[in-house]
């Protein structure tokens, strides 16, 4: 769709050629990812699906055409790693 997605510490942002959108902790419901910390995506073009993770260990899932966030699964983490 010729968007850019950009990973960061700060959020996720998407830049869809005129204005940025940003992804936070601190977002509204349809923008709101587990954590701000950025770490890695990747692209599921069957579902049309950008899937995120987070330094929390959680991940999101954002549908690329609406750009919402569809689904945050939250991981459980432990300090015995």
């Amino acid at each position: 769709m010729g968007f850019i997605w950009i990973a960061a510490q700060d959020g996720l942002n998407l830049f869809d050629g005129k204005t940025f959108i940003k992804y936070t902790y601190n977002n509204n419901i349809n923008k709101k990812i587990l954590a701000s910390d950025v770490r890695c995506m990747a692209i599921d073009s069957l579902h049309h699906t950008i899937w995120v993770l987070t330094n929390v260990g959680g991940i999101n899932a954002i549908d690329y055409y609406t750009g919402n966030v569809i689904k945050s699964i939250v991981s459980k983490h432990t300090d015995n790693e």
